[in-house]
C-alpha cells in the first residue's frame, strides 16, 4: 500500500503476503510529500481491526502458537528492520475475514493516518506449510539411488 496523507507519503509492506492467520511482520516507509526524502524522526503505529466487530463472534477463532503474546497494535520501530529506512513490527492477526490495517504517523506534533482494508485468509493447513520439508526425504533418497544405479551402469560399461 502506498499512499499520501498530509505532508507524508505512507509506503506499508507485509510478509507474508498473501496475509493469513499468525504473525504478520509489517514495516512502513515514511517520506516527505514535498521533497520525498525518508523520513527517520517520527513515531510509527500499525493497527489492525476488524472491519465488521459484528463477525468477531462468528470467527474461527485461532489458538496459534506462533503468536506468542502478539496483539493487533504496535509501535514500528527501525531498531527491528534490517533496512534502517523503514519501521517494523510484528503482530499478530486472530482470525480470518476483513479487517482494517491503519498506519498513523506522529510529526512535529502533527499525526496522518492511512486505512486499508485486508482481507486476511484462514492459516494454511500443516501438510500445505510443511510440505517442502517433508518433501526433501524423498527426493534426496530418489536422487541417491538414482546416482548409485548411475555409477553401477558406468561401472559395467567400463569392466566390459
Amino acid at each position: 500500500m502506498r499512499q499520501e496523507s498530509g505532508t507524508v507519503i505512507i509506503s506499508v509492506f507485509a510478509d507474508p503476503l498473501p496475509i493469513r492467520v499468525g504473525a504478520l511482520d509489517v514495516s512502513v516507509l515514511v517520506q516527505d510529500r514535498a521533497t520525498r526524502a525518508p523520513l527517520s524522526a517520527v513515531a510509527v503505529r500499525i493497527t489492525m481491526s476488524r472491519s465488521d466487530p459484528a463477525n468477531d463472534s462468528e470467527a474461527w477463532q485461532v489458538v496459534c502458537n506462533s503468536l506468542n503474546g502478539l496483539g493487533t497494535d504496535a509501535v514500528a520501530s527501525q531498531s527491528h528492520s534490517t533496512n534502517k529506512l523503514l519501521f517494523s513490527a510484528w503482530m499478530g492477526v486472530p482470525s480470518p475475514g476483513a479487517w482494517e490495517l491503519t498506519v498513523s504517523v506522529r510529526r512535529d506534533g502533527h499525526t496522518d493516518a492511512v486505512t486499508r482494508r485486508v482481507d486476511v485468509l484462514p492459516p494454511p493447513a500443516p501438510l500445505q506449510a510443511w510440505w517442502p520439508l517433508i518433501a526433501l526425504v524423498p527426493i534426496a533418497i530418489a536422487g541417491y539411488l538414482l546416482r548409485a544405479l548411475f555409477l553401477r551402469q558406468r561401472g559395467h560399461i567400463r569392466s566390459e
